[in-house]
């Protein structure tokens, strides 16, 4: 309750202050991953919900069904192969804090990140097809089509907007899953995040390490769950 989480029985040193230098690492990458998910996933369920039964809609499914399969620990291996170690565009390995050099920290942060958010744009992009074509079939937009609004307004500022508290329940399971993921993938990219810390603590026996990093994901994804319950009232005023 006084947030004195202990110490470490290995290095000795405080909890708190091991949690506060790798909780910013996995937070931006779980943030990058996410913008992944969402740029990603939004117009590919748009587009499939659109041509529903057509052959970008397979294209579309089939991709998703392929995304949520794919480990994230292969496909970053995969990423190290061809976009550090052949193409050299990014860096294989470790991390550059956000506060020492932006522009390093994302070009570090981005293979980690798509890595992560690609399942995340999968998910996002599966079910946002199913309640945009429910959408899109409802009484309310052929009354707007009759009314003669252009398709892109019908689409992006109406059915998708009622279809926003779906989507935000998505974007928010799929941060809770990343926090996860990032576990695995931060042992691929040699990144010192909170996964890292957590994994190196297990294997040394670090309890109280453990329960720290433990207490920590937990009052995130609770404070996640919150802001979704929060987003609720704010997009559809049915809820307020």
């Amino acid at each position: 309750m006084h947030g004195d989480l202990g110490n470490s029985v290995i290095s000795h040193q405080a909890v708190t202050d091991a949690i506060g230098q790798t909780l910013p690492i996995t937070l931006e990458i779980v943030a990058v991953a996410m913008v992944f998910a969402v740029v990603i996933g939004i117009p590919a369920g748009v587009l499939a919900a659109l041509r529903a039964n057509s052959a970008a809609d397979t294209a579309v499914t089939s991709g998703t069904a392929l995304g949520i399969a794919m480990p994230s620990f292969w496909l970053g291996l995969i990423l190290v192969s061809v976009f550090a170690l052949q193409l050299g565009w990014l860096p294989a390995t470790g991390f550059v804090r956000l506060t020492d050099d932006p522009v390093e920290s994302l070009r570090h942060a981005i293979l980690p990140a798509f890595a992560v958010g690609i399942a995340g744009a999968a998910e996002i992009a599966r079910q946002l097809r199913a309640v945009m074509i429910e959408a899109l079939s409802s009484d309310y937009v052929r009354t707007l089509r009759a009314k003669g609004l252009s398709s892109r307004s019908v689409v992006w500022r109406h059915a998708l907007k009622n279809s926003s508290v779906s989507l935000i329940t998505i974007i928010g399971l799929q941060v809770n899953r990343f926090l996860g993921a990032t576990v695995v993938v931060e042992a691929v990219f040699g990144i010192g995040g909170l996964g890292t810390l957590v994994v190196n603590a297990t294997q040394k026996h670090d309890y109280p390490t453990v329960q720290g990093v433990v207490l920590v994901m937990v009052l995130l994804v609770i404070a996640v769950n919150l802001v979704v319950d929060i987003s609720y009232r704010l997009i559809d005023p049915r809820i307020r």
